[in-house]
């Protein structure tokens, strides 16, 4: 009202906007790579906590997640939390990804002939070639045997299995010429 009584009135429309990003709280982590040479990272093992001012609608998008040996070392995992009006915040996580399982020599016996110059070479993959690891490639030593006339008979070796990480494990081999 003003001094002689008149009235006026509007309207003001009030839009209220949710522009907070959600909060999280990540952390790094450690992990071993399984036998099977391949690791799937769950949100659960990196995420402590997620919340937001005006929402409990929260969803998360995070990678990369799945990991195998080429990955063995550090990485770096993204975890973006995105609330139901489009705001979002990340966090960056570090993986240590390890291979601590060691690889299973498996040695074969093997009779050879001496060729007609009275020597053999014998290749790993004659005596080594069922040794098996999670991360593949492995170095067998010695990769080869030279064994000549002096070798008549029976001859031990050791043989030993090396990931490309350098864990490694021994057989014994028995070649007979």
């Amino acid at each position: 009202f003003d001094n002689f009584g008149n009235v006026t009135s509007c309207q003001i429309d009030i839009n209220v906007e949710d522009q907070a990003p959600p909060e999280i709280e990540c952390i790094d982590v450690v992990v071993n790579l399984p036998a099977n040479g391949f690791y799937n990272l769950l949100l659960e093992e990196v995420l402590v906590s997620a919340s937001d001012v005006c929402s409990d609608n929260i969803t998360f998008n995070y990678g990369p997640n799945n990991f195998d040996c080429d990955n063995i070392g550090f990485n770096n995992v993204e975890v973006i939390a995105t609330d139901e009006y489009g705001n979002f915040s990340n966090c960056n996580v570090d993986l240590i990804l390890l291979d601590e399982i060691v690889p299973t020599a498996v040695c074969s016996d093997v009779t050879v002939e001496l060729d007609s110059d009275g020597e053999i070479i014998v290749l790993s993959e004659q005596y080594a070639s069922q040794s098996t690891d999670n991360c593949f490639n492995l170095f067998v030593s010695p990769s080869e045997i030279t064994l000549n006339c002096s070798n008549i008979g029976v001859n031990t070796f050791e043989v030993f299995v090396t990931d490309p990480f350098g864990l490694s494990s021994s057989c014994s081999t028995m070649i007979t010429v």
